[in-house]
């Protein structure tokens, strides 16, 4: 599998839950900065309910930790079992990029861009005022 074709999981689709899952909330943790991580909660929206708790109890982690560190920490949730949900940019380099697909391969894990933009309100707010002018035309 190349690549670009394995990080095409988005976070909706690393989040989702399949259609056997028990009732009770996706666990999500973070890597990463207080601000950053205050950012994703009031930001990221997402199609099931979810508890925020820590890394080593969540089922997924959202890593934005600084870029230097970010591969290795994200290497780490995956080996630890977590999928994961990697802030872009990913890494450096390929050397730090290439391992989180081949153990995410191998362990059956989601590997994904947190990217909860989409969700935020001031986009949420242009996307509007966008379709009103596109509408209003």
């Amino acid at each position: 599998m190349q690549r670009r074709e394995f990080f095409k999981i988005g976070a909706g689709a690393a989040l989702a839950r399949p259609a056997n899952a028990a009732r009770e909330p996706f666990r999500i943790g973070f890597l990463g900065s207080k601000q950053r991580e205050q950012y994703y909660r009031l930001s990221a929206g997402t199609p099931t309910a979810l508890t925020w708790t820590a890394p080593s109890q969540a089922q997924a982690v959202i890593v934005a930790s600084p870029l230097e560190r970010r591969g290795k920490d994200a290497l780490a949730e995956l080996r630890a079992g977590r999928h994961v949900l990697i802030e872009p940019p990913v890494a450096i380099s390929f050397e730090d990029f290439d391992p989180l697909v081949g153990e995410a391969n191998a362990r059956d894990l989601r590997l994904g861009a947190a990217y909860p933009l989409r969700h935020a309100p001031h986009c949420i707010r242009a996307r509007e005022v966008l379709q009103g002018g596109l509408a209003g035309g």
